[in-house]
Formats: C-alpha cells, sequence, structure tokens
C-alpha cells in the first residue's frame, strides 16, 4: 500500500538508482514548482506537483499540501536522492513509481488516423497566431528538416512550435521511425520547453500524449484527445497539432 505520507518520483534513468543531487527552484506556479539540476553539467527540470495532475516524466508528486506548507521559491535549495527530497528544512520520503516513467516503446500496428485528424480540424492551436505569410514554411519545418530554425516560435513557457515537435517525436517514436529533424541547441527555447524536448528526444512524454498516441493503435482516440486538449492554454492541441504532422509525414 502506498504511504500516504511519502511523494512519488518518475524519475527517468539519468538520475540513476544512487547519489543526491543539488538543485535550486527554478520557478513557482499554483500548482507546479520546477527544480533545476545539474547533472553532468546539463540541466535537468524536475517537476515538484500535488495530487491530481497528469503524470509527467521526471516529476515528483507530493502530498497535498506539502508544497504550500514549504513555501519555496525562486533560488530556494533544494536537495533530491532516489529516496528522499530535502527543501526549507524539511524531507519527505520518496517511493519510486515502477508502473510509469513515461518512456514510450515502439508499438505494434499502424495507427488509424482518420478519427484524429478530424478532430485536429475542429482544434484552435497556437499557429494560427503565427504571421500567415510564414505559416507554410513553419507547418513545413515539421517534417523538413528545419524544425531547429523555429525553435521557441510563440508564447508561453512551451512556445506552439516547441509543442508541436513533441508531438512529432512521440508518434514517430509509437512507429519506430526516425524523428524527421535534428534538435542540436535547445538554448534557443525557453528551459521549461527545452526540459520536454529533451524528454521526447529520449523517448518519454507526459501521460496525456502518450495515452492519445497509443489510442491510434488501440482505440478511444476521442477521449484522449479531450484529455490532451486540456493541458495548457494551447500545448495540448499544439501537441495534437504536431502528432498529425507526423501522420501525415508518415503516410498513415
Amino acid at each position: 500500500m502506498r504511504n500516504a505520507c511519502a511523494g512519488e518520483a518518475r524519475l527517468t534513468p539519468v538520475f540513476g538508482e544512487t547519489g543526491q543531487w543539488q538543485g535550486r527552484v527554478h520557478s513557482v506556479f499554483r500548482q507546479v514548482v520546477n527544480v533545476t539540476f545539474l547533472l553532468e553539467g546539463e540541466a535537468r527540470l524536475v517537476v515538484l506537483c500535488g495530487p491530481g495532475l497528469p503524470l509527467l516524466p521526471d516529476s515528483i508528486v507530493l502530498p497535498q499540501g506539502w508544497l504550500e506548507e514549504t513555501a519555496l521559491f525562486p533560488g530556494a535549495p533544494v536537495l533530491l536522492s532516489p529516496g528522499e527530497l530535502w527543501a526549507r528544512g524539511r524531507s519527505i520520503t520518496l517511493l519510486r513509481d515502477l508502473k510509469w516513467d513515461g518512456f514510450m516503446p515502439p508499438l505494434a500496428g499502424r495507427p488509424a488516423a482518420g478519427e484524429l485528424r478530424e478532430i485536429e480540424k475542429r482544434c484552435k492551436n497556437g499557429f494560427g497566431s503565427f504571421p500567415p505569410v510564414l505559416r507554410p514554411r513553419i507547418e513545413a519545418a515539421l517534417t523538413d528538416g528545419s524544425a531547429q530554425r523555429w525553435l521557441g516560435l510563440g508564447a508561453g513557457l512551451t512556445p506552439s512550435f516547441d509543442d508541436a515537435c513533441v508531438g512529432v517525436m512521440a508518434l514517430c517514436r509509437a512507429v519506430g521511425h526516425p524523428t524527421p529533424f535534428v534538435l542540436e541547441d535547445l538554448s534557443m527555447t525557453t528551459e521549461v520547453s527545452a526540459r520536454y524536448l529533451r524528454l521526447g528526444q529520449e523517448g518519454y512524454y507526459g501521460q496525456p500524449l502518450g495515452r492519445l498516441v497509443a489510442t491510434l493503435f488501440y482505440g478511444g482516440v476521442e477521449k484522449a484527445a479531450r484529455e490532451l486538449l486540456a493541458v495548457g492554454a494551447s500545448s495540448g492541441a499544439d501537441m495534437l497539432h504536431g502528432v498529425a504532422a507526423a501522420l501525415s509525414y508518415l503516410k498513415a
């Protein structure tokens, strides 16, 4: 039985089974706190959150009220080990989630694209804010190898173009096909967006996106699409747009 007084860690293998990592709070929002850890010279963001939010890789779900009581602020030091989290004089035991870490293996079969395409046509995504004269080039960049040039395009912590790139990565990963672009410089976008792009490069995705991609193979697309579209202001719609773009690219 899960310990109600413990946190639940969904850390990717980059953090390892042993060790201790010193970090600092990157940003604080109403429901989540982002913490930056430096691992082998590379900054990695871990999301601290309360229960009830969609599952994310490299995240720690803490008991209700723990974050509020700890009152973290940007720059506050945080210490993490595989079994414990320390912040502002408080510590909490962490249990590793062995059932879900967000990793997506290749899926068997051929994705059913028709239903998702119809849903995507009805969605309003962030691409609508791009200049009409540039939009065809931006759309093409999702699958023609020029994505690096447009990285960071769009408003918010995770710009729309980046979110669509994550959607492309997820679908390509599911079918075992190389992603049609290489992102070598993630400094061109926000640190939060770089987190999700880096995780996508490594094969890790948030639960709503992973579930949507799986339903293309096993059924239940409409419900999964609703869950994904509820993510962020336009992030979910932008990721769905990327999945649809990848389906067209792969002629699925």
